[in-house]
């Protein structure tokens, strides 16, 4: 398994340079995709954001990729809020640390510890974690 976090959701459908290295990613992974219901959000939230489109016309658009990568979504469990909270506290803004996890983040970094799965992410925050 592999989690889908919302910079790479956002990157595959919005085309962002970084888009066919993930895409190649996920091929060469041959492994089950996972995310959660806050990396959904917020995809859906900045797709529309940046995209000018609705929530809803949003919301179809990242079900859709979601469908057509196979990627379940997971439940987000006490453990991992437990979890979540606790990486805030080491790698969250305003801590000083060079990852400067915001709240979604913090819970694609919990859901990843939880599952002991990689973390398919664009961008140097999560490589200041104990992920990388």
């Amino acid at each position: 398994m592999m989690y889908l976090e919302t910079s790479a959701i956002i990157a595959l459908l919005a085309g962002e340079p970084e888009a066919t290295d993930l895409a190649r990613r996920i091929d060469e992974a041959k492994t089950n995709l996972i995310t959660s219901p806050v990396s959904v959000t917020e995809a859906v939230v900045r797709f529309a954001t940046i995209k000018g489109v609705t929530i809803p016309a949003s919301q179809e658009i990242v079900s859709e990729l979601l469908a057509v990568l196979k990627a379940q979504t997971i439940s987000i469990t006490p453990e991992i809020g437990n979890k979540a909270t606790r990486a805030y506290a080491q790698y969250g803004k305003g801590t000083g640390h060079g990852a400067k996890l915001n709240l979604a983040d913090v819970f694609s970094y919990a859901c990843a510890k939880a599952y002991r799965v990689p973390l398919l992410y664009k961008g140097n925050d999560f490589a200041k974690t104990d992920l990388a």
